[in-house]
């Protein structure tokens, strides 16, 4: 199952209001073929935003993907300060 939007809110750090706007909402799929047409050659005049579901696996990218940035990943409800830690973390 998947996460409410007031979860999502919480652990994107974005605006529950923004996330229920009918114009902001992503474009969520399952192909990666569709993913990667999206990220090539898609309009992104207005900030579309499309989610690969299970996109690091479907990609091939969970043996590459840094350790730090997965562990950093599985600990916090953020992603942004996921990420800000996997950098610290790296760099040292």
């Amino acid at each position: 199952a998947g996460l409410s939007l007031e979860e999502a809110a919480e652990r994107s750090g974005w605006p529950l209001e923004a996330l229920r706007d009918p114009e902001k909402q992503p474009r969520v799929i399952q192909d990666p073929a569709a993913f990667l047409s999206f990220v090539c050659f898609g309009d992104h005049s207005k900030a579309q935003m499309c989610v690969l579901r299970g996109g690091v696996r479907a990609l091939g990218l969970a043996e590459s993907a840094p350790g730090a940035l997965l562990e950093a990943c599985r600990r916090r409800r953020c992603a942004v300060e996921a990420a800000l830690e996997a950098v610290g973390e790296e760099a040292g």
